[in-house]
């Protein structure tokens, strides 16, 4: 187990240490991504803020979805916005690797 911790704590300091050369490798990696597209790296940002609200609108207001009490909350977006946004990570992760 402490050798775990170790591991992880040089992994730590690698990363804040290159932590400009991860910052601009991302920003490049996001530009060369969404150049071709009419908003840009906006894009980024917007297209999971429409489906969310697309869905939001669609499944909380028309069709009255409503989650259990039992998750901890009443608002349906709240639930919608944790379910959906690490699903979209995970799937854009995926993608990006093929």
């Amino acid at each position: 187990m402490k050798q775990n911790l170790l591991i992880f704590i040089d992994f730590s300091r690698k990363l804040i240490k290159n932590r400009d050369m991860l910052k601009t490798m991302a920003l490049r990696e996001m530009k060369a991504r969404y150049v071709g597209s009419f908003f840009g790296i906006f894009w980024a940002m917007l297209n999971p803020l429409f489906l969310v609200a697309i869905y939001g609108v669609i499944f909380g207001v028309f069709l009255g979805s409503r989650p259990d009490p039992v998750y901890g909350t009443e608002n349906f977006f709240v639930y919608l916005v944790c379910g959906l946004l690490p699903f979209l990570f995970l799937s854009e992760s995926v993608n990006a690797t093929a």
